[in-house]
């Protein structure tokens, strides 16, 4: 079970694109994607520089933001889910249930390496063949 590397990603797909940690002022946001590259706001911890690196890759790779409001919600949205199937997979979401008695909390999160966010946006969204998976495969181990 490999984990989704996006250093290695960036390095292997966009090695044009650099990575800086910067000051954000306070903005709330912990990274934007620019003409200068990737900024990551410099205070965010490994999780979120993680989790903040695939998100400004899967916005790289899906293009700009369109200029639509609508539009630019549902790309974000998008995003966010693509962000979270890379960092968890199937195994790995039921490997961190079954360790931590099914909680959705941030210890979860931890173990994924990964946020809390990005830990219920991958629940919040599970297709159900995934609904199905997780539960076949919790039966089978508890």
């Amino acid at each position: 079970m490999t984990r989704f590397n996006p250093w290695r990603h960036l390095h292997e797909h966009h090695p044009d694109i650099s990575v800086q940690f910067v000051d954000l002022g306070g903005t709330g946001c912990m990274g934007l994607w620019t003409i200068d590259g990737i900024k990551i706001e410099r205070t965010c911890n490994q999780r979120e520089r993680r989790c903040c690196l695939t998100h400004e890759i899967c916005h790289i790779e899906s293009g700009p933001m369109p200029k639509d409001a609508r539009a630019a919600h549902i790309e974000e949205r998008a995003v966010k889910l693509r962000t979270a199937k890379l960092l968890i997979t199937m195994e790995q979401l039921v490997n961190a249930l079954v360790e931590h008695d099914f909680l959705i909390n941030d210890h979860t999160a931890e173990s994924l390496w990964v946020t809390l966010p990005v830990l219920r946006t991958r629940m919040e969204r599970l297709t159900d063949a995934e609904h199905t998976y997780i539960n076949l495969e919790l039966a089978r181990r508890t």
